[in-house]
């Protein structure tokens, strides 16, 4: 499959890599639409600590390819979008329910697991949404940019 690696700032390369088998917990997506936003910038200037050979690509809509085991109730063929936040489940701000506060955590295609710039990508299950009815998988990739500046606008209008 094609993927888009990050080997360091400023440079990223289109590079032919093996279709990743969804572990436990997982499962194989096919992304449909990528939005870039300014954390994908940032990567590509060099401001945001990458491990070298990542794929980029957090903001993004998929189909379901295939499943790993123990990942409920998804099937292959659904569209989804993707909450790119990672999470332990072991820590205590995980335990408490709080899972965006893991500090063990990280960002699909960030600092945490290959994005959604490839065929295929195997994410965990608890990050899926599927998509409602009317839903295109355009509007879709722009979910986790829409929840970033709605979350924003909640802390900042309650502030005041």
């Amino acid at each position: 499959m094609r993927a888009l690696v990050c080997h360091g700032p400023r440079d990223f390369r289109l590079e032919q890599r093996p279709v990743p088998v969804p572990a436990a917990g997982e499962v194989l997506l096919r992304p449909l639409f990528n939005g870039i936003c300014f954390t994908d910038k940032h990567v590509y200037e060099g401001h945001v600590a990458r491990a070298p050979g990542r794929v980029i690509g957090h903001e993004f809509s998929a189909r379901i390819e295939a499943l790993g085991p123990g990942v409920g109730d998804w099937r292959t063929g659904e569209l989804v979008c993707v909450e790119p936040r990672l999470r332990c489940g072991q820590c205590l701000a995980c335990r408490a329910g709080l899972e965006t506060l893991c500090a063990e955590g990280g960002f699909i295609g960030v600092d945490g697991g290959d994005g959604g710039l490839a065929e295929f990508v195997a994410v965990p299950s608890y990050s899926l949404y599927r998509l409602p009815q009317g839903c295109s998988p355009l509007q879709a990739s722009c979910v986790e940019a829409a929840c970033c500046a709605t979350d924003s606008s909640r802390r900042t209008c309650s502030v005041v």
